[in-house]
């Protein structure tokens, strides 16, 4: 459906922003799509990790992988 197909799109837009390491705006879709879709843990995985690399910033080679810090 159409609105699947919207969130979607929106979370790939979110995610090239944050390959491309553009915090600010990968977290404005992201937070989109957290008050689309409050009970997706995924968004909210994804706002932590951004808050954690702007604080450790992973520097220009940085291929979008992400190491767990806990388990």
């Amino acid at each position: 459906d159409q609105a699947r197909l919207d969130e979607a799109r929106l979370f790939d837009e979110a995610l090239r922003l944050y390959r491309r390491q553009e915090w600010g705006m990968a977290e404005e879709r992201l937070l989109e799509l957290k008050r689309q879709k409050p009970h997706t843990p995924l968004y909210e995985t994804f706002i932590e990790r951004i808050a954690f690399l702007r604080e450790h910033p992973p520097g220009p080679g940085w291929d979008g992988a992400f190491t767990f810090q806990t388990k």
